[in-house]
């Protein structure tokens, strides 16, 4: 048994090896079509990665709640917004 678990080991580790080009050019790929139509809808730079920053801080705060992280909580999704109310 242990035999077949090493030999399943080394078949993913080989697989993950040679599929990870393929990986980082769909990456890549992404990315360029990410900019590309942030640039036909006409966001500039700054506003982009603006974007970037907000997006990110809000999601390392959704992940990082205690709510988050209790199993089967339905709390997270009765939870107010995290954006300022209007007006």
């Amino acid at each position: 048994m242990r035999n077949l678990r090493t030999c399943v080991a080394w078949s993913i580790a080989a697989g993950v090896l040679l599929l990870s080009p393929v990986f980082a050019f769909l990456m890549v790929m992404a990315a360029e079509m990410a900019v590309d139509g942030l640039m036909e809808a006409g966001v500039t730079e700054m506003c982009a990665i603006a974007i970037g920053v907000v997006g990110c801080m809000l999601f390392r705060r959704i992940l990082g709640s205690e709510i988050a992280r209790q199993p089967g909580s339905k709390e997270l999704y009765e939870a107010p917004p995290i954006a300022a109310p209007p007006g």
